[in-house]
């Protein structure tokens, strides 16, 4: 229809696209922020409103859910901001395909309630699960308003709706946590957010679908879908794989311990992966026929990825301890070796998880499908081998897989793009370098200074972390001028929005 037609169009965003980005890129940095906020106080909250068998128990059944959870999208989210061309008939065919399958998940997951009870030997996971199963549905009514709205760059409606359902659906856990219903608030707040943002994405983006149509050419979007969700598919089970071993064979305590490690180590991840994709894929998607915009772009977003989570994880790695202390609380202490692994497995995660965007945007989503395949194999056997060890060995393990892959991870994905593993490394070269200096001194720091209060630590530490990493930037020849250029893109960002503004 020609009403929704100025959905479906993207050329008027080339004139501006640069702008776009980095506005793009600031929007959803600061929506993220706030919701890394939220995420880590309701953390903070409900570790010490409920205990580490609550977590336990809701770990236990996402650890199985969380391969249905890649079937709601079917990677028709991103076909839909990735294809040059779509239109009105095509993408309400595929709206109708993701309600029927967030629907037709609903009733699977709910049926599987009483196997997975039956599999941990726990009846409450029976009504858990039921619970739960609800969320898919409202997600897949929001998958093709959601893509409709990225593809038109729309991030500031977006940052909106991830801020406003992530601030509800907490309200909604802490509501539910004060009445003493326990593990049913971490419940109802999974729920509520897929209820909020479904809403929100539906009154942001004044779409009504029509009805599915045959012929309507959605034949290679659903390839391309097939081959994204294989990945994610693959990808997500190898990921909880970890939670059902740990639930199954060592139960419901040393499972949240695990798994309120592994959620502290990606909340900054997440921060950082999370706007990165998301401004990236419609990015990247509209560079696919200018190689060299490409890499130029590429290696500006990877050295300033790098520039941020390296030093980052360095600190948590450093301080795991101190850390699960002040924001968990005692009564967690166990999980901060398990901290303390992941977040060095995470010294390259978000650097590495680029190879992902561009491959899809390059249209190599069957190498990103093989790569799926071949990456989750050596992650399953590591869970297997490390399980003998407890959670702190599953962590091991799966760290060191993490190193023994990245080098031909690289060079395989990059095959055939415009990416090359040389220009990868010149781009993270100088972070890696002065994050590895800063943790030389973050650890004398640690081994001389001395203060008793927590937070003070820290507050010091912290100090000493952002001196001791720029110091590397300062001292290194052409560094100096590397930061600035860094430094330069929130700047400039922030000014293409106040001039935005102004008009």
């Amino acid at each position: 229809m020609r009403k929704y037609q100025h959905l479906f169009d993207t050329e008027h965003l080339k004139q501006d696209l640069k702008n776009k980005t980095l506005r793009g890129g600031i929007i959803t940095t600061l929506a993220t922020g706030v919701s890394f906020s939220l995420r880590l106080v309701s953390t903070v909250l409900f570790a010490r409103m409920l205990m580490p068998e609550h977590f336990g128990l809701i770990g236990m059944v996402t650890a199985l859910t969380v391969v249905a959870e890649q079937f709601k999208d079917l990677g028709l989210s991103l076909a839909t901001v990735q294809r040059a061309d779509v239109n009105h008939d095509q993408v309400s065919t595929l709206f109708w395909i993701n309600t029927g399958i967030g629907a037709l998940i609903t009733l699977s997951v709910a049926v599987l309630s009483a196997p997975i009870a039956w599999f941990y030997a726990d009846q409450r996971l029976i009504h858990i699960t039921l619970a739960l199963s609800s969320s898919f549905f409202f997600s897949g009514l929001a998958v093709q308003h959601q893509a409709l709205l990225r593809r038109q760059m729309l991030f500031t409606r977006l940052a909106w709706i991830q801020v406003l359902s992530n601030l509800l659906s907490v309200v909604v856990g802490i509501i539910v946590a004060l009445q003493g219903f326990g593990y049913w608030a971490l419940v109802w707040k999974e729920v509520a957010r897929s209820f909020f943002t479904a809403c929100g994405m539906w009154f942001a983006c004044r779409w009504l679908p029509g009805m599915p149509i045959g012929g309507s050419g959605v034949g290679k979007m659903l390839r391309f879908g097939r081959d994204v969700t294989g990945f994610n598919i693959i990808n997500f089970f190898s990921r909880s794989l970890d939670h059902v071993l740990i639930g199954k064979l060592l139960g419901a305590v040393p499972l949240g311990f695990y798994r309120q490690a592994s959620q502290l180590v990606m909340i900054p991840i997440s921060f950082i992966e999370f706007p990165v994709s998301y401004v990236a894929e419609p990015t990247f998607s509209a560079l696919q026929g200018d190689p060299d915009k490409y890499r130029h772009y590429y290696r500006k977003i990877v050295s300033l990825v790098a520039f941020i989570s390296m030093p980052m994880m360095i600190f948590l790695c450093v301080f795991s301890e101190n850390i699960v202390l002040l924001l968990l609380g005692e009564k967690w202490i166990e999980a901060a070796p398990i901290f303390r692994v992941l977040a060095l497995a995470a010294f390259i995660q978000p650097v590495s998880n680029t190879r992902g965007f561009v491959m899809v945007t390059c249209g190599k989503t069957q190498r990103y499908f093989r790569w799926g395949v071949i990456s989750n194999i050596f992650v399953i056997a590591s869970f297997i081998v490390g399980i003998k060890w407890g959670p702190i060995g599953v962590a091991t393990a799966y760290t060191a897989v993490s190193y023994i892959i990245f080098v031909p991870a690289l060079w395989y994905n990059f095959r055939e793009t415009p990416i090359t593993v040389s220009l990868f490394f010149e781009a993270v070269s100088l972070p890696v370098f002065a994050s590895i200096i800063m943790a030389l001194q973050l650890l004398l720091f640690q081994r001389y200074i001395l203060f008793k209060n927590n937070i003070a630590l820290l507050t010091v530490a912290l100090l000493v972390t952002v001196f001791g990493y720029l110091s590397v930037w300062f001292l290194f020849p052409g560094g100096k001028l590397k930061l600035s250029e860094l430094v330069s893109y929130p700047y400039e960002a922030f000014k293409q929005m106040r001039l935005a503004r102004s008009k």
